[in-house]
């Protein structure tokens, strides 16, 4: 399911010229951070519409970067094997917030 749809975002940013010159592997980490602080400045100023279209945002540009940078690699998989792992975690990973 991630596998086919980072491949179907990659290709509409390609379509779109975001690879013409492509941005480097760290400018690329970096704009998707910068969402992760759109998403929070959203959700300060109490807008939940502009919230859900940064997450979409987030997810987006992550599935097309993992996509162009590790276009070998099984998402699914490796997202499935994660959250297993997690399963298996201490409450709260033994860390206090």
């Amino acid at each position: 399911m991630l596998n086919d749809l980072a491949k179907e975002i990659h290709e509409i940013a390609c379509e779109k010229g975001f690879y013409d010159n492509p941005a480097s592997f760290i400018e690329k980490l970096y704009l998707i951070a910068s969402e992760v602080f759109e998403a929070g400045d959203a959700w300060i100023k109490h807008r939940e519409d502009e919230v859900k279209e940064e997450l979409a945002d987030i997810l987006i540009r992550l599935l097309d970067f993992w996509h162009y940078y590790l276009p070998n690699s099984d998402i699914d998989f490796v997202v499935e094997n994660k959250i297993e792992k997690n399963k298996g975690r201490p409450y709260m990973h033994n860390k206090k917030l």
